[in-house]
């Protein structure tokens, strides 16, 4: 593996493993979930609904045409598309087109009830999915709408009744379901379910890149470095409930109550574990909620405050790591380019990651340059990975998208 490389692995441990959460400050109970859009942050919270701030300090309440009970807006979770921002509450889906200003009604038929609402939001392969906190046989599972809200289809084919999902990832265009009963794949973006045959018992969490899988099973932390074939126990936190992961490059978070509750860190691909709990109250981390990753900051929210650190990774456009390769961004033309100018090497490619370690795509560096399209990404900061016969330079670059 090249020096370049061993360099840039080096640099990330000694950030995220040092770096300490930072409290919001805002005052506000029970902040569950956040998302930016077009540079807004928004977070939610009980009695408050939604707020909204661009500089992490001032805080504006957008409520206006959400459901409200006396003068509480019971709110549970927040998402978005490309034209919209949503917000799952017990009176159902509401979504905004205008950064939260204005709300109206997007539920179709999604069940709804101070019992039954939408935990979560993702975003994949262009469509919007809502994950309900109630189990499969009682109407809950996933509703996924390809049209930005305007309807919605339930899917769960697969799934066991008794199944409550309690997060959704996707790795290499496959859909994982960590549930209370088993981990679960589509290979079809959630039309159909199939249970993983490592997995008959509860999966709290559960994070794949391209290096390896883990998950936070009733049994400990379990770890596979060969896309999920074959899987060991490791040292780790135990006993995790309401659990969240999130991974970034070089590290994988894990949050969550229970025996082993609050925020642990692996710095080496889940081998090993410690615990990353600076600058969050002991209170705090009783009572996690889940992790949303932004163009440049980690959140966390929490029982009665929102936490949040900086993406451990941060180098000016056009940075080298090697005197041999070249990337950079060009906001004209909306594309990273990758250029190399080494001679006597074999086969050349590069490798798109997002900082999650997700692969976007790949590309041949013919005539010794690459272009990777960069429309329709979110900001932040992405990871160019070059190929020289068999070995790897990774190349760190941030994109701010307009």
């Amino acid at each position: 593996m090249k020096k370049t490389l061993t360099l840039l692995a080096v640099f990330i441990f000694s950030l995220s493993a040092t770096s300490q959460w930072n409290s919001l400050n805002t005052g506000l109970f029970g902040q569950k979930d956040y998302v930016e859009k077009d540079g807004t942050y928004f977070l939610i919270n009980y009695p408050n609904g939604v707020q909204a701030t661009t500089d992490l300090s001032t805080l504006n309440p957008l409520n206006n045409g959400l459901p409200v009970s006396g003068s509480n807006v019971f709110a549970e979770s927040l998402g978005k598309s490309s034209t919209h921002v949503f917000c799952g509450t017990h009176d159902g889906v509401y979504r905004s087109d205008d950064l939260g200003s204005n709300w109206t009604l997007s539920n179709g038929n999604i069940p709804f009830s101070s019992t039954e609402f939408v935990k979560k939001f993702y975003e994949f392969n262009g469509d919007l999915y809502a994950v309900m906190n109630t189990d499969v046989g009682a109407g809950g599972g996933v509703f996924i709408s390809t049209n930005s809200g305007n309807t919605w289809f339930g899917t769960a084919g697969g799934m066991g009744g008794n199944a409550t999902i309690l997060s959704i990832m996707e790795y290499n265009s496959t859909l994982y379901a960590n549930t209370n009963v088993a981990l679960y794949t589509s290979s079809d973006w959630g039309a159909n379910w199939t249970a993983h045959p490592h997995f008959n018992y509860g999966v709290f969490a559960f994070w794949a890149n391209v290096d390896v899988m883990v998950a936070s099973t009733t049994i400990g932390m379990e770890r596979s470095t060969d896309g999920g074939n074959n899987w060991t126990t490791v040292t780790g936190p135990t006993g995790l409930t309401n659990s969240d992961a999130i991974g970034l490059l070089g590290s994988i978070y894990i949050s969550g109550s229970g025996a082993s509750q609050g925020v642990w860190i692996s710095p080496d691909n889940g081998l090993t574990w410690i615990a990353d709990n600076t600058g969050i109250s002991a209170v705090d981390q009783t009572t996690l909620y889940q992790f949303y990753l932004g163009p440049d900051k980690l959140f966390l929210g929490a029982i009665t405050e929102g936490y949040f650190k900086g993406v451990p990774l941060s180098v000016p456009n056009g940075t080298n790591l090697s005197s041999s390769i070249n990337s950079y961004y060009d906001v004209n033309s909306n594309t990273i380019t990758v250029r190399y100018t080494g001679t006597n090497y074999g086969n050349v490619s590069a490798t798109l990651y997002d900082l999650t370690g997700r692969k976007i795509e790949v590309l041949p560096l013919e005539n010794e340059l690459s272009k990777f399209q960069t429309t329709g990404l979110n900001t932040g900061i992405y990871i160019v990975q070059v190929n020289i016969d068999q070995q790897n330079i990774a190349v760190p670059i941030k994109v701010v998208v307009p």
